[in-house]
């Protein structure tokens, strides 16, 4: 097995890894397609974790970040 299906649509049920795949679908959604996110916007989630993660450390070391 690969990914040379027609449609390129990897399953971790077939025991590939991330490297192996390049089109994700779930639920009949296409989520990731030739590696690319379609669904969420990455700069926006980037931001809020960095925001949550200062404020985390922060918290954990008395410190404003």
């Amino acid at each position: 097995l690969g990914c040379d299906w027609s449609s390129d649509v990897c399953s971790s049920d077939l025991g590939m890894t991330g490297r192996q795949c390049q089109t994700t679908m779930v639920n009949g959604k296409i989520l990731m397609r030739d590696r690319v996110l379609t669904e969420i916007d990455e700069e926006a989630v980037n931001a809020k974790i960095l925001e949550v993660s200062k404020k985390l450390w922060g918290e954990l070391n008395h410190r404003e970040y």
